[in-house]
């Protein structure tokens, strides 16, 4: 089955892992998104040490990160993107999540995904299953986070996680977003069961064809219509190739993407952001509307 691509609106977003960079110079990054408005959401990553430099360099924790930059915003959606189950239970997680939803008042998003992280669980201690044990805990940890978010009371007796009349006071102002990052076959089986919103990290226009479609046929096994999901990727940017950003960016949304998240350098400025609304953004939606805009001379009288 082929994944409709569905001319919903079109949303962007950003992202700066908070390795190498302080407090300071991200409050001043997501203040300033925050009071532009063509930004739709702001994240961080879940890791504990630096990805793909010096691993004993500087790196903030993602949630309680997030609780403190969701009193610096006040429109901005913000997350984690995504959030890795191996590095806590679910249930502890769900209660981060509704403390941090009351303070952000019901702007957090759900970002979620399995963990991979080999050397960061090695030196810290934490232990990191195979992939199948590690994508069976992720289907429970989902189906726990949701219940949790939307249930008084939860008795859950699963393989991996047990609960025993459990429950959030305060839940959620509403049931978050669940934005689920995965490529695999048998992990975007688990997408199609719980998310909201599916996350394609590598930026490649192949990984989100490829699996968009391999979404639609286990949407189709689960009962749900895949236009239910948004399709989402993340996008790697350059501050001096911003031609190469706006060319990417256009060819994800035209293979179905409805969602772009600009992975950004830590050295990312406000300035930065300005220009990818500028040389980016505002083209890529302008050329994606006029393709959805109906041709008049197809419009019956």
């Amino acid at each position: 089955m082929a994944f409709a691509v569905t001319a919903a609106q079109l949303n962007f977003g950003f992202k700066v892992a908070q390795q190498l960079i302080g407090w300071s110079e991200l409050q001043r990054l997501w203040s300033a998104a925050d009071a532009d408005g063509e930004w739709q959401d702001a994240w961080l990553y879940d890791h504990f040490q630096p990805v793909n430099a010096a691993p004993d360099g500087s790196c903030l924790e993602a949630w309680t990160l997030l609780a403190a930059l969701a009193t610096q915003t006040a429109r901005l959606r913000i997350g984690v993107l995504v959030t890795g189950n191996v590095y806590r239970h679910p249930a502890v997680l769900a209660h981060m999540l509704a403390t941090v939803d009351h303070v952000s008042a019901g702007r957090v998003e759900f970002g979620f995904g399995a963990g991979w992280h080999a050397e960061e669980c090695r030196r810290l201690g934490i232990p990191l299953p195979a992939p199948a044990e590690r994508l069976a805990r992720w289907d429970e940890a989902c189906t726990v986070v949701h219940r949790l978010c939307t249930e008084d009371t939860v008795h859950f007796s699963g393989r991996y996680y047990q609960l025993e009349g459990a429950g959030l006071n305060p839940r959620p102002n509403t049931r978050p977003r669940f934005v689920l990052g995965a490529s695999g076959p048998r992990a975007l089986k688990v997408v199609a069961r719980h998310a909201d919103v599916w996350n394609v990290a590598d930026g490649q226009v192949s990984t989100l064809r490829r699996g968009r479609d391999v979404l639609a046929e286990h949407c189709v096994d689960s009962g749900r219509d895949p236009a239910e999901i948004t399709l989402s990727a993340q996008l790697h940017v350059a501050a001096g190739d911003l031609l190469a950003a706006r060319f990417w960016t256009a060819r994800l949304v035209a293979a179905g993407a409805r969602h772009v998240v600009f992975s950004l350098p830590p050295e990312a400025s406000p300035t930065l952001l300005r220009r990818l609304v500028t040389e980016v953004i505002t083209p890529v939606r302008d050329e994606w509307h006029a393709k959805s805009r109906p041709d008049p001379s197809e419009v019956a009288p």
